[in-house]
C-alpha cells in the first residue's frame, strides 16, 4: 500500500513538472495583465453609469423643487385672490390644501432623490478607488 502511495506521489511530481514546463511565464504575465485590462475597463465603464445615474438624480431632485416652489406660489396666489374676494375663503383652503400637499409630495421626492445621488456619489468614490490600484 505504501509503495502505491509513493507511486502516486511520483506520478504526481512529475505531471506537475510537465505543467509547469508548458507554462510560459510571459504567457501567464500577459494573461494577467490582459485580466487586469478587462477589470479596469470593466470599472471605468461602472463609473461613468454610476456618475451619469448620480447626475440624473440630481437633476430629478432640482426639477422636483421647482414643482414645489410652483405650487406653493400657486398656494400664495390663490390666498391672494381668497383676501381680494375673488374666491370664496373655503375653496381657497380646500384648493391652498391640496396644492400644499402636493408640494410635500414634491420635497419628499426631493429628499429620497438626493439621497439616491448621494449613494451613488460614494459609489462612485469606491469605484474610482478601485480604477486607481488597478492602473
Amino acid at each position: 500500500m505504501s509503495l502505491l502511495k509513493r507511486i502516486l506521489r511520483v506520478a504526481k511530481a512529475e505531471a506537475h513538472a510537465v505543467v509547469d514546463k508548458l507554462e510560459d511565464p510571459i504567457k501567464v504575465t500577459e494573461e494577467g495583465i490582459r485580466e487586469l485590462k478587462k477589470q479596469l475597463n470593466e470599472a471605468i465603464e461602472s463609473l461613468a453609469q454610476v456618475k451619469a445615474t448620480q447626475i440624473r438624480f440630481e437633476r430629478e431632485a432640482i426639477n422636483e423643487r421647482e414643482r414645489a416652489k410652483m405650487y406653493v406660489k400657486r398656494a400664495e396666489a390663490i390666498l391672494e385672490k381668497s383676501k381680494s374676494g375673488e374666491i370664496s375663503e373655503d375653496e381657497a383652503q380646500k384648493l391652498v390644501a391640496e396644492l400644499l400637499q402636493k408640494a410635500e409630495m414634491h420635497e419628499q421626492n426631493v429628499r429620497n432623490l438626493e439621497q439616491e445621488a448621494q449613494k451613488q456619489k460614494e459609489i462612485a468614490m469606491k469605484l474610482q478607488v478601485k480604477i486607481d490600484q488597478l492602473k
